[in-house]
């Protein structure tokens, strides 16, 4: 996939896609603990990859427990 398909989502999409509250999604941000995002001007908008990381890396560190 070329950057330019790159799909990308809300902070809203994002809480909704995750089960979390909007609030949890910006804290994540601010703390560096979340998704991986970009700012375009000053939207923040998280690429679907970061999001499929994100979510791949927290099943993984699940299972190491």
């Amino acid at each position: 996939m070329s950057q330019s398909d790159e799909q990308f989502l809300t902070d809203m999409e994002l809480a909704e896609r995750l089960h979390v509250s909007i609030n949890t999604v910006r804290s994540w941000r601010h703390r560096k603990t979340g998704p991986q995002y970009v700012k375009m001007n000053k939207l923040v908008r998280y690429p679907v990859s970061a999001v499929e990381e994100f979510i791949a890396a927290g099943r993984s560190e699940e299972k190491a427990r």
